[in-house]
Order: structure tokens, then sequence, then C-alpha cells
């Protein structure tokens, strides 16, 4: 379908789509995290603190879509570190759509300071070693972007109801 002055568009989601990959997400991510802290914390804090600066300077340059990507490395990191390549085969199933609506949900200034603040605290809590803290902050951090995605998808059949 080709939205009149907007790019093409890959796929349709609707909420029930959203809250579907949230929670495959939050499982794969929680368990690949877990899988990391009892690796090797310190290279997986350095992996993660090196991601965590390009997107500082991402942002800081206003190149959003590099943020998007390195967004997604950070979170491709910590699966990486998980060292389960089924936990990483089960995410590729939905790694695309996350990038899709990432891609939208990150056009709001508030939801990439706020997607910044949060991988910071996640670089943190890897450095200090505390698995619960942030198994749970990411599980926040996976309910907020999803909770942005659904913004987004109001604002768009917002949009769509004043066109038609």
């Amino acid at each position: 379908m080709i939205d009149p002055q907007r790019a093409t568009s890959i796929f349709h989601i609707d909420e029930t789509e959203i809250e579907s990959i949230r929670a495959f997400r939050e499982l794969l991510e929680e368990q690949a995290a877990r899988n990391a802290f009892a690796g090797d914390k310190v290279a997986f804090a350095r992996s993660i603190g090196a991601v965590l600066e390009k997107m500082n300077a991402a942002l800081q340059s206003g190149d959003r879509t590099e943020y998007r990507l390195l967004d997604a490395e950070f979170h491709d990191v910590i699966l990486s570190y998980g060292n389960n390549p089924y936990l990483t085969a089960a995410y590729n199933l939905i790694a695309t759509k996350i990038g899709a609506l990432r891609t939208r949900a990150q056009d709001f200034d508030n939801v990439v300071n706020n997607s910044l603040k949060t991988h910071a605290r996640l670089h943190g809590l890897i450095e200090s070693g505390d698995v619960e803290q942030f198994c749970k902050l990411l599980r926040l951090h996976i309910d907020n972007t999803g909770n942005d995605y659904l913004k987004w998808m109001t604002s768009q059949n917002a949009e769509a109801a004043e066109i038609s």
C-alpha cells in the first residue's frame, strides 16, 4: 500500500501484533541478558558501552537514521552475548518489524531522548553486575517501546481518518 505523501508501507500492523512482538521480545532479550550476565560481563559491558558512545554521537550530530541502527545494534549485542543461537534465530523472526516500528516511533524527540537515557542506565547496570535490575529495566524499556509504537499507530489512524 502507498500512503499519500509517505513512503511505501512494508506491512500493516495492529495492536494485537504489537503486543505479541513486545511479549516475544521481552522473553528473548531477558533470557539473553541473563545468559550474558553469566558470561564475560566485562566484555559485555565494553561492547554495550561502545555502541552507547556511537548512539550519543549520532544524536549529537542529528543523525536519527544512524541512531536507529545503533539502537538495533545495542539489542543485538545483548543477544550476541546471550550465547544462544536459538534466541538470536527466534529474535530474527521479529527484527525487521521491530526495525520498521522503531523507524516510525523514533520520530519524536522525547522518545529518542528517553531511549538513550534508558540505554545508558542499562549499561550502568551491566557494569554494576545487577542482572535483576537490568532485566526489570529492560522489560520496562521494551514495554515503553511498545507503547511508543501504539501511540504512533494511533496517530496514523487519526491522520487517515482526517484524510478520508
